[in-house]
């Protein structure tokens, strides 16, 4: 009875714990590509060339591992990478332009409001070399968590995710030093007091 007792409780501390900005990132590129991907006219099955002009080593992945779950796994096409400036069609070509994550005071003092965003560049030319579509797209969710779970929700190895913690609000800061001076005055008052009886 115990044993289940304690896995129930980490189930739940588990149920608990806030999606990595990693996993909100994967997020907001899923949306993106969910709206433009009723604009692919393709035959399940069938060969999507994609490739950006302009990777970015550092997260260019993470897009690519969302083409591949969502148009490869889901509709079964076929996926090549291929230069962006290739005459293979049709072409999905991408530009990685944002990835960001903001953190700001929520209402409640314990709380920070957090903003995962990227922004993409996506053009489509079908398979006679027209473009059917090229805009930038913007994807961002938001959520609430505790101040002590921003480290937890970072991965240090992957600097995008790391983002610009929220600087306390100036009456904080200035009120900071006011508090220690009068508790440090306090702290002397008392011992020359005591001292003097």
């Amino acid at each position: 009875m115990p044993l289940l007792f304690l896995l129930l409780t980490v189930a739940q501390a588990r149920a608990q714990e806030p999606p990595t900005n990693l996993e909100l990132f994967r997020r907001t590129m899923e949306q993106q590509l969910a709206g433009v991907e009723p604009q692919l006219a393709l035959a399940d099955s069938s060969l999507l060339c994609y490739g950006s002009s302009v990777p970015q080593a550092g997260w260019d992945w993470l897009f690519e591992s969302v083409v591949f779950e969502k148009l490869g796994g889901k509709r079964a096409l076929r996926l090549r990478r291929v230069d962006a400036t290739a005459a293979e069609r049709p072409l999905l070509h991408y530009v990685p332009m944002d990835l960001n994550v903001r953190y700001e005071e929520a209402r409640s003092g314990r709380r920070i409001l957090r903003t995962v965003s990227s922004r993409l560049h996506l053009k489509y030319l079908d398979e006679r070399g027209e473009l059917i579509f090229s805009r930038e797209l913007i994807g961002s969710v938001s959520d609430t968590l505790a101040r002590s779970q921003i480290a937890a929700v970072e991965d240090p190895a992957l600097p995008f995710t790391i983002g610009k913690r929220p600087q306390p609000s100036r009456l904080k800061r200035m009120a900071e030093p006011v508090v220690m001076a009068l508790i440090t005055g306090g702290i002397i008052y008392l011992f020359y007091s005591f001292r003097s009886n």
